[in-house]
């Protein structure tokens, strides 16, 4: 007897198309660096029309968003999972390997590089980047300290101060000529931040 015919739900499809644009952009961006690609040519990578790319990204910008956001979240649900008690160094380090930033290659860099020189795609980078910053600051913030914004919000301070530090690791990676890792650079920002982080009294 044949197996009854069982249709995709709406919500897999939307993610399985969504999969295979990012995957096509980010070897179109590998391959012929990212000012060169078009979304015409992400879409004929990806085998859809350029239609269904406006429709799930926006632009071509709205790629390197989507990437960012899946960093970001990675990042937030793994911050999430450590110990309150723990320093907030660790924790952030803990963090830091849920997004295999060591796993970006040399042949990765310069398409990379090129998104984060070019003002749209950049502006939605920090924007998805920055999105984060009340979810960190939730995250960090002691179990019954509430938020007084009239007297300022250190916890969102310092949120915002991590995602600088990365933000900022990251560009000196993309700049570097050196072979060591992105997360070494990501690390390294952290760790200048980590007087600012932790309460000291």
């Amino acid at each position: 007897m044949a197996e009854r015919y069982q249709p995709t739900p709406a919500k897999e499809r939307y993610a399985a198309v969504r999969r295979r644009v990012e995957e096509a952009a980010a070897e179109e961006f590998r391959r012929h660096g990212y000012a060169a690609v078009t979304v015409e040519s992400i879409a004929l990578a990806a085998d859809v029309s350029p239609r269904t790319i406006y429709r799930h990204f926006g632009s071509k910008s709205g790629l390197v968003a989507a990437s960012a956001q899946g960093w970001a979240d990675a990042f937030t649900a793994r911050l999430a999972e450590t110990p309150a008690e723990a320093p907030i160094n660790e924790r952030l380090r803990s963090a830091i390997g849920a997004l295999d930033l060591d796993d970006i290659d040399e042949v990765s860099r310069p398409p990379l590089r090129q998104a984060a020189d070019d003002p749209a795609a950049r502006a939605t980078w920090l924007a998805t980047m920055f999105e984060q910053q009340d979810r960190i600051a939730d995250i960090l913030r002691p179990a019954g300290e509430s938020a007084d914004p009239s007297r300022g919000d250190v916890w969102r301070l310092r949120a915002g101060l991590i995602l600088v530090a990365m933000i900022t690791g990251l560009d000196g990676w993309l700049d570097s000529p050196r072979d060591a890792p992105a997360s070494t650079y990501v690390l390294a920002n952290l760790d200048l931040a980590d007087p600012f982080l932790e309460d000291r009294s």
